[in-house]
């Protein structure tokens, strides 16, 4: 489709423009994207544990945009204010879907069961334990410059 044509069709919405082929170039989803993602969602759920744990969401800083870190960040410093932190091991993560849209955009949802602690800055003592927490998680990742990062998630808790 001419290019002309491409706008005229994302004008009546993007669903019809990549109908028609104006993606932009190939859409995400080939096997080596599907393993970039997969690394991503993986680093990112090692770097969530860490920044729970030393109370510093820079650790996920290679795996996701800076909006996403700073809502990670806040949700440290607000647990922070109250004299604690948590301290999260990831116990089991499945990738249950990967949807990829356009060329730099995609969908994931895994399921995720975390060992979570609650302690008291300063004591380390326990304030509160959930063991084998199962949560589904619906992330948003974008390709940018070349790499997969995390735009946002959402976290349902199953139990």
């Amino acid at each position: 489709m001419t290019r002309s044509g491409c706008r005229a069709a994302a004008g009546l919405g993007a669903a019809l423009a990549l109908a028609l082929g104006c993606g932009g170039g190939e859409p995400a989803g080939s096997t080596a994207d599907e393993q970039a993602i997969r690394a991503t969602l993986e680093g990112y759920v090692e770097g969530l544990g860490e920044a729970y744990r030393e109370r510093d969401a820079s650790a996920l800083g290679d795996v996701a945009v800076p909006k996403e870190v700073a809502s990670v960040g806040r949700l440290i410093d607000e647990q922070a204010a109250r004299g604690q932190y948590w301290d999260a091991d990831l116990q089991e993560m499945t990738v249950e879907e990967i949807t990829p849209w356009n060329v730099s955009n995609a969908f994931a949802t895994t399921f995720e069961v975390w060992d979570v602690r609650l302690r008291a800055i300063g004591t380390d003592a326990l304030v509160r334990e959930a063991a084998g927490q199962s949560q589904r998680v619906k992330y948003q990742l974008k390709r940018i410059d070349g790499r997969w990062q995390v735009l946002f998630r959402e976290v349902q808790n199953l139990s």
